[in-house]
């Protein structure tokens, strides 16, 4: 627990935990942007963390959700450290919208959506904006192929939606017009049917360069003659809690790919709606072992349990996904060289946890954030009558910083009666909170290599000084 300006905030103070072979070192708690000191970025809620060759940025949601950021970019710009999180200023630079990942040396690429191909069903075209200088300017406005057969296709476009938010660059401190790089898009989005949903999220890259993207989405087995009955018998036919995880692979740094497997849900046609899934397996995050074993864990819903699977054929197929003892939304995977698994995830509270064998079992967990009250539906919120930052949307962001140091983001908030929306004054918003958490191991579990997620670089093996 520690105070803002006077306001407590619910965390879990700073402390260091010895296990054997290994002393995981939780620093203090600080705040990274708040909406008191600026009230033209947004909420506040659902960051977004990257970490570009020592650029590390963080973003958030600029509506009370991140889902209602659908057809368009935050409008915040967010902040940008470049001394591993010490200091923090705010962006030059707004960033494109999307999934943003280092495709090569200095290139951060970013995908946002899809907008589909009319007549071709399950093939979509992704926005990609390019930057060349590891996050800090953006250009290159392209659109990226990809197919995944059988899916259900792109979300009903709400033309109404973008309209007004158009309107909104103008009540903002930012340019009436949106940045050059991003004009193209704004240009063909209100003539196009566009999701913010599908398209590509690379995740990590395999020693030999392969990318790999994974998203969710709803798949449509072989209950249908042919696939261009989707449209009309979707809904009908198919259960909807049944996502599924595509996994697309690109040899050539981004610019093309291929589908490369899915982990199905194997609940979907579960009669018993008590035994369904929430969400079906979605919001996955992978990980890469030197022997070439993906680990992937996935949430199954608010308040529900993640679930893992594993693959040995570089995803081709996959293991029958199965429970983890943790509960969990958004979970965010990262790979030590030491061998160790870390998991970060939220919902009901900001958790982390440890593993030495592949997540078969997990040696620690600890919380880090601890909201108030449980309870309404999927948030947690703090008691109204109390004055406190108790509150979190439990979206919760890690980056490798180097061998041994992660930086683990998360938001807090606290009712506002005053807030626009009904869900801000229950659920609150206003703080964007980091904690750096250094993993020291005294054994080495063998992992020689490691490029995977926002950050990419070569690591020595256990035998090697």
């Amino acid at each position: 627990m520690f105070k803002y300006n006077g306001i407590e905030v619910q965390t879990t103070p700073g402390r260091t935990i010895t296990c054997p072979d290994v002393t995981i070192e939780i620093g203090e708690p600080f705040i990274i942007a708040s909406k008191d000191e600026s009230h033209d970025e947004g909420e506040f809620v659902t960051p977004q963390l990257y970490n570009f060759n020592g650029n590390i940025f963080v973003n958030w949601s600029f509506t009370y959700d991140g889902n209602l950021d659908r057809n368009f970019p935050c409008k915040a710009n967010g902040r940008i450290s470049r001394d591993g999180g010490k200091t923090w200023e705010r962006q030059k630079t707004l960033l494109p919208p999307g999934a943003k990942y280092m495709t090569d040396r200095n290139e951060v690429t970013s995908y946002w959506g899809c907008f589909e191909i009319p007549g071709r069903p399950g093939e979509y075209l992704v926005p990609t904006w390019r930057s060349y200088d590891n996050g800090l300017s953006w250009e290159d406005y392209s659109l990226t192929y990809v197919t995944y057969p059988g899916t259900r296709g792109v979300d009903i476009y709400d033309k109404e939606f973008v309209n007004k938010y158009r309107q909104n660059w103008r009540s903002m401190t930012i340019p009436d017009e949106p940045p050059e790089y991003l004009r193209e898009y704004f240009n063909c989005i209100s003539r196009k049917r566009f999701s913010s949903q599908g398209g590509l999220k690379p995740q990590v890259t395999h020693k030999d360069g392969t990318i790999y993207s994974l998203i969710y989405g709803r798949y449509l087995e072989c209950n249908f003659k042919n696939i261009t009955d989707w449209d009309n018998d979707y809904w009908s036919k198919l259960n909807l809690n049944s996502s599924s995880v595509f996994i697309q692979e690109s040899k050539d740094k981004g610019r093309t790919w291929n589908l490369t497997g899915i982990i199905k849900d194997i609940w979907a046609n579960e009669q018993d709606r008590e035994k369904q899934l929430a969400d079906g397996l979605c919001e996955p995050s992978l990980v890469i072992y030197p022997d070439d074993e993906m680990v992937c864990v996935m949430r199954t819903g608010s308040f529900k349990p993640l679930y893992i699977s594993r693959s040995m054929d570089r995803g081709r197929t996959w293991s029958t996904p199965e429970p983890l003892p943790v509960v969990g939304v958004n979970p965010k995977l990262i790979l030590l060289d030491n061998g160790i698994l870390v998991l970060a995830t939220g919902r009901p509270d900001c958790t982390i946890h440890f593993s030495n064998d592949r997540g078969k079992s997990w040696f620690l967990s600890e919380t880090l954030f601890v909201v108030g009250y449980k309870g309404e539906g999927y948030m947690g919120y703090q008691d109204l009558s109390r004055n406190i930052y108790g509150a979190s949307h439990c979206n919760v962001k890690m980056t490798q910083l180097d061998k041994e140091t992660l930086l683990y983001v998360h938001d807090a908030g606290r009712h506002d009666p005053g807030a626009s929306h009904p869900w801000l004054q229950k659920y609150g918003h206003g703080l964007i909170i980091g904690r750096l958490i250094k993993v020291k191991q005294k054994r080495n579990y063998g992992v020689s290599f490691l490029k995977q997620g926002d950050v990419s670089f070569e690591l020595k093996g256990a035998n090697e000084p």
